[in-house]
């Protein structure tokens, strides 16, 4: 959709749908319920006179149990992105948001705990040649868990808030149009303020 001078490509998505057979992951009691998200969401861009570029992708999962209330939630997610074209040079500077109680793709925390993820990223991305580019950039992020939330005696808070910083360079090679190669090297650094190691 073209609104203004923004372009819109909104979007639905269906991304979970059935029963879960063990809503609080217990080894002993293991509860069923009946769940559905749902994430409705668009992309937008906004050219600023053939120089720039604004793009942000917002969206929310609405995460919904039929039994169980506790396990509901809205999960916003905002994604910003600015570009500058400047010749050979990509200036950018991207903002990642998100508040949610999903749980994380990890075998060893599985409780649905809220946490605020907040990552800023600025770089320069060079062009060389017409086929090969260097990616050179820099990133801050936080994470942070809700301070009542707690699993085996302890704090998610105290245990797993952290910052991290750091930079990055990714080298590309395009040998044909369909065809990209890319070596990354990155160097982060976490520090987990409430840990007392």
């Amino acid at each position: 959709l073209k609104v203004g001078p923004f372009y819109v490509s909104p979007r639905i998505q269906l991304t979970e749908f059935g029963v879960d057979t063990n809503v609080f992951n217990t080894p002993i009691v293991q509860l069923r319920d009946f769940t559905v998200t749902v994430r409705p969401s668009a992309d937008v861009w906004l050219p600023i006179a053939r120089r720039g570029l604004v793009k942000t992708n917002v969206g929310l999962d609405l995460v919904w149990y039929q039994q169980f209330a506790s396990e509901r939630s809205i999960d916003p997610l905002v994604n910003v992105r600015g570009e500058a074209y400047l010749r050979r040079f990509t200036v950018y500077v991207e903002n990642a948001f998100a508040n949610t109680r999903q749980r994380r793709d990890n075998l060893e925390i599985d409780a649905r705990s809220r946490r605020l993820s907040n990552t800023f990223t600025a770089g320069v991305d060079m062009r060389l040649t017409p086929k090969t580019s260097l990616d050179v950039y820099g990133r801050l992020g936080k994470l942070e868990y809700d301070a009542d939330d707690s699993l085996i005696g302890s704090t998610l808070a105290e245990t797993l808030n952290r910052t991290t910083r750091g930079f990055g360079v990714v080298g590309r090679y395009r040998p044909t149009v369909l065809t990209t190669f890319e070596l990354l090297a990155e160097r982060f650094e976490e520090r987990f303020a409430l840990s007392p190691e």
